[in-house]
């Protein structure tokens, strides 16, 4: 069994190989075949020919058989012997007449047979005829030895056939290589297709496969996809007007309803209602946040870390306070900048911050820091996260406590959506001396600050705002 590399282009080029091995091993023989038909039909059609001359040179008369050649066969049997020649031979056996040099032919092994044929007899090649002469029948024998210069036939043949494998196995092999670039410039339109496919995401569904430059057997593979993207377009745009709508049409409900709580009389009845309110929109927020998340503008810009925490951290202090926790800054002195969308950033700290609020107990003091290597830290001092449960924290409507209605779980899965956005990585660990640690790391754009000092901001309460 063929275990067939995965490759397409390396496939191709190892069928090619096969089939020039197999062409190098068929074609040759098929050529030399082909020319040694060629050669001996060519060669008995000239010894025919030179039979015919000979045997109309036969002359009879007082004094016996005779031949007299005319040009151009008397130049050729009248020199030295270059391994052309004749000879007449009787009914008996005996040699009648005969060219020069004839003492080399071995007269032994030519097949004296009634027929006029072809014949080898070792390197002489020859044709035989039996003609009809006033004294009797003769055979008339016209041979070739293929050793000799007269044989020029079998010496360009020879040389032909040297020069002509010669030139075929280079450019057989010479085919793989030329192939592997033609593959090549035919897969660059595929790989520009791929690179343009890793583009299409929820924020850029408007684009779609160029199908122009690719090979036909790939068209319907980019068509296939395109209109995959047609209908998953369809789809999140009418997931993202439903969320819409049903976040719009909660919120006035909501509004309306928190009025009519605060009219109440019962202030403890009043407390618990409007708790379950805040909670009930705070669920809203988030379906909201993860409807719009794909629909915000991707178009990044250099954002200064730094300079995010603290904005951010200044705008959830107060909700930090109201629920009776701390929170304090500790940024880096040197800048870290990076590449990305400030509002998607913004609303993962925000996140985070909100996550440890609303899963930590009253009083808990929590800790935004950003480092050197480009992290922003969400810590708390609260119960932490269990071993086993940090690898689900960021699955949409998964809670560590099941027992608790107040969120939908999905803070985290959005934090998580965002750091994926930004080429980011999002670890969920377990901080020293107890409570759970956040990480956001994000690429810097200018390098690793190598700063590590940090610059340590406390919020605290004054007058019921943080100085």
């Amino acid at each position: 069994m063929i275990h067939w590399p995965k490759s397409l282009a390396v496939r191709i080029l190892l069928v090619e190989i096969m089939a020039i091995v197999a062409v190098l091993g068929l074609v040759p023989w098929m050529t030399i075949s082909m020319l040694h038909q060629i050669i001996d039909g060519q060669q008995r059609r000239i010894l025919e020919r030179q039979a015919d001359l000979v045997e109309a040179g036969l002359k009879f008369d007082r004094s016996g058989l005779h031949v007299e050649l005319g040009e151009p066969l008397r130049s050729v049997y009248a020199k030295a012997f270059d391994g052309r020649a004749y000879l007449i031979i009787d009914e008996q056996g005996r040699v009648r007449a005969q060219s020069s040099g004839i003492a080399r032919l071995p007269v032994d092994r030519i097949p004296l047979t009634h027929a006029p044929s072809p014949f080898h007899a070792d390197h002489f090649i020859g044709v035989l005829r039996r003609i009809e002469t006033p004294s009797g029948w003769h055979r008339l024998v016209i041979v070739q030895d293929e050793t000799e210069p007269g044989a020029i036939i079998d010496d360009i043949a020879r040389t032909f056939l040297w020069r002509y494998l010669a030139l075929l196995t280079l450019l057989l092999i010479s085919l793989p290589a030329i192939n592997a670039l033609s593959i090549r410039q035919l897969f660059r339109s595929v790989h520009r297709t791929s690179a343009r496919a890793t583009r299409i995401g929820p924020s850029s569904l408007d684009l779609r496969l160029d199908e122009q430059e690719l090979p036909l057997e790939v068209v319907p593979l980019v068509r296939a996809i395109n209109r995959l993207v047609d209908r998953l377009e369809g789809s999140i745009r009418e997931q993202r007007s439903f969320i819409g709508n049903v976040v719009h049409e909660l919120r006035t409900p909501l509004a309306t309803l928190k009025i009519q709580v605060d009219r109440l009389g019962d202030a403890s009845e009043r407390a618990r209602l409007n708790h379950n309110i805040d909670r009930l929109s705070h669920v809203i927020s988030q379906l909201r946040d993860l409807a719009e998340l794909e629909t915000l503008d991707s178009q990044k810009e250099s954002i200064e870390l730094n300079d995010l925490a603290r904005r951010i951290v200044a705008e959830m202090a107060p909700q930090v306070y109201e629920a009776g926790d701390t929170i304090e800054l500790g940024t880096t002195e040197a800048p870290l900048v990076t590449l990305g969308s400030p509002v998607l950033l913004g609303l993962a700290l925000r996140n985070l911050i909100d996550n440890a609020i609303r899963h930590t107990p009253s009083g808990t003091a929590i800790r935004v820091a950003t480092e050197a290597d480009g992290s922003i830290h969400v810590q708390d001092n609260g119960p932490g996260v269990e071993t086993g449960a940090q690898d689900r924290v960021t699955t949409r409507f998964w809670r560590a406590d099941q027992s608790r209605a107040d969120t939908a779980g999905l803070g985290l899965s959005i934090v998580d959506r965002i750091s994926a956005v930004h080429s980011a990585t999002f670890h969920v660990g377990a901080a020293i001396g107890g409570g759970a640690i956040f990480s956001l790391r994000l690429p810097l754009r200018f390098g690793v600050v190598t700063a590590t000092d940090t610059a340590v901001r406390r919020f605290e309460m004054k007058d019921g705002a943080p100085s």
